[in-house]
């Protein structure tokens, strides 16, 4: 009999952040899907002299895991109950270090959860998870408890640093997977970095058909007025 695992609607989205004095800056994601499609991405800064926090991934590395890998992955947290919380909070801005920000889809569901909600207990999921990453990357925060896992992959690729070459391969996710909005904001980030300013206005013409609000909560959590927004972000072309 067929395994029912991965569901057809799997997908996993882990971020990486850190909240200092200047702010919640997001410095990993990483994201799977159905067909085994697995995309690592880190930023170590933000898009420079952008007057918001718009996350540079200019790290990346994709990867597909086989099938037997991504059933793996999808059972496993079904067994440590990820598929049971949904209890995401607004970041505590009295809060400092990192953390981490999981959010799940399968079998006609979806949740999101954080390390900074007490009664979480993410670590099970998180260790788990960093045994699909390249060797030397992982999600972490103060209090992650657990045993490392052993590697569930084998031969995965280090993210590469390239401003050129992650605004290429974003410009193929997004053309795979339009519906994630916030991936055309990091596109922009990294076509005005680029100088690719052709690019960004084309990025920019799709964000002006969204509602902001879903990503403004990444970038702008105290955004009261979404126009201000992307008056911010036609700015960068002036």
């Amino acid at each position: 009999m067929p395994s029912i695992w991965p569901p057809d609607d799997f997908y996993l989205d882990v971020s990486g952040v850190e909240t200092n004095e200047t702010g919640t800056h997001r410095r990993q994601r990483f994201q799977v899907w159905a067909d085994g499609l697995a995309v690592y991405r880190e930023a170590k800064s933000e898009l420079p002299n952008c007057p918001i926090p718009i996350p540079l991934y200019s790290r990346v590395c994709a990867y597909r895991l086989d099938p037997a890998s991504i059933r793996s992955l999808a059972q496993k947290l079904q067994r440590r109950r990820l598929y049971e919380r949904d209890d995401i909070r607004a970041d505590n801005p009295r809060f400092s270090g990192r953390h981490v920000i999981v959010s799940w889809r399968a079998q006609e569901q979806e949740g999101q959860t954080s390390s900074l909600i007490p009664t979480s207990n993410l670590d099970p999921v998180v260790n788990l998870i960093n045994a699909f990453l390249p060797e030397g990357r992982r999600f972490d925060y103060p209090d992650l408890g657990g045993s490392e896992e052993e590697p569930e992959l084998l031969r995965v690729p280090q993210p590469h640093e390239s401003l050129q070459g992650a605004l290429d391969y974003h410009l193929q996710l997004l053309a795979a997977h339009p519906e994630i909005e916030d991936l055309e904001l990091h596109t922009f980030a990294l076509a005005i970095a680029a100088g690719d300013y052709d690019e960004a206005r084309r990025r920019l013409a799709v964000i002006e058909t969204y509602s902001p609000s879903e990503v403004i909560g990444e970038v702008w959590p105290e955004a009261g007025w979404e126009p201000d927004f992307l008056e911010l972000l036609r700015g960068m072309l002036r």
